[in-house]
């Protein structure tokens, strides 16, 4: 089981837009929760083409691109599904993730411009980066097929991934955009005050302590980074 530390801007920043959502040429991935529910609500956008990689039963990503966008690579594989099958389709890749203790999540699909182009849905651990060609044909990697191998959410000093490496990285090129303290870890003293809710919803547990360390840690790794 690998165990990552997650904070979901970082990971957006630097693995779902693959560190380019800045670079030129470059597009980007956003979260969106109207994606979100656009997708668990079965609803199909006329204007998107729809494709999938992975398995056909649960995608690793399911993915709707503007019809005047061609897409590339052909790895990708279009689907016209009826309401029915697309239906089948998001209910198969909730369960997937739900087995691997993940949930999925919509993100708007954005140009070089910054403009929305296409929607995508996956579990936060998909990985991919967004490519402008030309003003009318975009490049989207394909996540790991093995998208859906099990891992740990973690607090940022124990897991795998080098959080301050990828710090280094957002002052090295120059990060103007926001991160956002998501998915918190647990601490007691959340569950002291009133009304507190695990997670809010959201995988970890945590509640204001946790995002307050969220905060804390990754200011602290700025403002050593910002130091060398």
């Amino acid at each position: 089981m690998r165990r990552l530390s997650l904070m979901v801007a970082f990971l957006f920043a630097a693995s779902l837009s693959g560190c380019a959502g800045f670079l030129t040429g470059y597009g980007a991935i956003r979260p969106d929760l109207n994606v979100t529910r656009t997708f668990e609500s079965f609803q199909m956008n006329p204007s998107y083409v729809y494709y999938y990689s992975g398995s056909e039963m649960y995608p690793n990503a399911l993915i709707g691109l503007d019809k005047k966008y061609t897409l590339e690579p052909d790895l990708w594989k279009k689907t016209g599904p009826s309401p029915k099958t697309f239906k089948d389709i998001i209910l198969q890749m909730k369960t997937q993730a739900l087995n691997v203790g993940q949930t999925q999540h919509g993100f708007s699909i954005l140009d070089d411009q910054g403009r929305p182009i296409g929607a995508w849905y996956s579990i936060l651990g998909a990985t991919t980066s967004v490519k402008m060609i030309d003003e009318r044909t975009v490049l989207i990697y394909q996540p790991p097929l093995n998208t859906y191998d099990k891992y740990e959410e973690v607090f940022f000093d124990v897991g795998e991934v080098n959080m301050f490496a990828v710090m280094q990285e957002f002052i090295k090129v120059g990060y103007k955009r926001y991160i956002y303290p998501e998915h918190a870890r647990f601490f007691t003293r959340d569950a002291e005050f009133p009304g507190y809710e695990a997670g809010r919803g959201y995988p970890g547990g945590g509640g204001t302590t946790g995002e307050v360390f969220n905060v804390a840690y990754a200011r602290a790794m700025m403002q050593a980074a910002l130091s060398i």
